[in-house]
């Protein structure tokens, strides 16, 4: 069908970043990590306290960046492995009327959508979002991205994977 379409992300995960921009990113900030101490050493601060802010800043930034671009990679291995035996779909999709968190009721940015496909005679409605997610922290898991904007209110070409039970998302 589309063949040429690309995936910039799933239904349950949200928008997925390119190699070279995960790359990018954490090189970025590995070279900013790796300034701070050379400057506070360069400073000749002698308090010792220093010396300790010298250790812990960059390995901090370097877990957090880490655990970006590891997660980012994981979001591809996953479309990979769903892209096997994905199938090309029509779906329409919807916005979802959802109380957002506080943090993002601001922007308007961020929305839940909902995703209403037919596959072999059955028809299925999926929302973004990991199912059952109550968490914490992760507006993405909990179904809120930025990414849906460009979707709702639309009919869609999508890419459904049976065998992972995953809905891949297309540029469009």
């Amino acid at each position: 069908m589309k063949n040429d379409l690309k995936v910039i992300g799933t239904l349950q995960d949200g928008k997925i970043y390119s190699l070279w921009f995960s790359i990018a990113v954490y090189a970025s900030f590995a070279l900013s990590v790796l300034l701070l101490p050379t400057l506070i050493i360069i400073g000749n601060l002698e308090h010792d306290l220093a010396y300790i802010y010298c250790i812990f800043i960059p390995i901090i930034f370097a877990l957090l960046i880490g655990y970006f671009v590891f997660t980012n990679l994981a979001k591809v291995v996953k479309i990979a492995r769903c892209r096997r035996d994905a199938v090309y779909l029509k779906a329409k999709c919807e916005k979802v009327i959802a109380d957002p968190p506080k943090q993002l009721k601001k922007s308007g940015k961020f929305i839940k959508i909902c995703l209403t496909f037919e596959y072999k005679g059955k028809l299925y409605s999926v929302y973004s979002g990991q199912k059952g997610y109550k968490g914490r922290g992760s507006f993405e898991k909990m179904g809120f991205a930025d990414i849906n904007l460009r979707y709702a209110g639309r009919e869609i070409t999508i890419m459904y994977s049976p065998s992972q039970d995953q809905i891949l998302l297309l540029d469009c």
